[in-house]
């Protein structure tokens, strides 16, 4: 779609949704606007300009005029709590909302039963998936792919938060296998020195660190936390 700021890249891809991309940072997010007859749901909020956007995170500079020290998220009141399951009209589109802890403990995706669509948000994305950080629990991940993957029969596609907006519902019985072999140790991972690991698959790789394949939280007192930044998921 035609936009006046090239920041954001919006692609109309059917079904009253849209992806709103953010191409010109390495995370390269992906929002989606979903469209109901009454109101609309925007998921995923992007990443925008935050602490971790420094120059070497960017394709090119910063959008011209912008007072990046000037630069503050704006405070909000939550007017509602959710719970898993909770239900969300939009006037002729239903969604649910389905709690995916494991990536970090809040963490959710979004059901459109009637059209087929699942929205994954960071829980899956082709790429490098982050299972780094202090907050990862990887036997709740592995039982939130567990349950997404016994949806997939059902789907006809997938919406992630980052790099593609549109992947095919196999990914999750294929990220289901993948998992299995990490946290029982059938596949062999590349190390670095901050204790993180990489294991590659096919389409995707899954990033983590020794902690968590322990069943521990990571310890940013104690180093090997996941805590700086890897190269851009490719």
């Amino acid at each position: 779609m035609d936009l006046p700021d090239d920041w954001f890249v919006v692609y109309r891809i059917g079904g009253g949704v849209f992806a709103i991309c953010e191409p010109l940072q390495f995370q390269e997010v992906i929002s989606y606007l979903i469209v109901g007859s009454r109101s609309a749901l925007l998921f995923d909020a992007g990443l925008g300009i935050q602490g971790e956007i420094v120059p070497a995170a960017l394709c090119r500079g910063l959008p011209a005029g912008f007072d990046s020290a000037a630069y503050r998220s704006r405070p909000f009141t939550p007017t509602q709590f959710i719970r898993d399951r909770h239900t969300i009209d939009l006037g002729e589109r239903r969604l649910t909302v389905l709690h995916v802890p494991g990536h970090t403990p809040d963490a959710v995706a979004l059901m459109d039963d009637e059209a087929g669509l699942l929205f994954t948000g960071d829980f899956f994305y082709e790429g490098t998936l982050w299972l780094y950080v202090p907050e990862t629990d990887l036997t709740a991940y592995a039982a939130s792919v567990d349950r997404l993957a016994a949806m997939a029969p059902k789907l006809k596609k997938l919406h992630p938060s980052h790099n593609v907006a549109v992947s095919a519902p196999e990914w999750l019985s294929r990220l289901k296998v993948a998992i299995g072999q990490v946290r029982s140790g059938q596949v062999k991972g590349v190390e670095r020195g901050n204790g993180q690991i990489t294991f590659s698959f096919e389409g995707f790789k899954i990033l983590t660190f020794r902690g968590a394949l322990a069943g521990r939280s990571a310890d940013p007192t104690r180093g090997g936390s996941g805590l700086d930044v890897p190269a851009p998921p490719k």
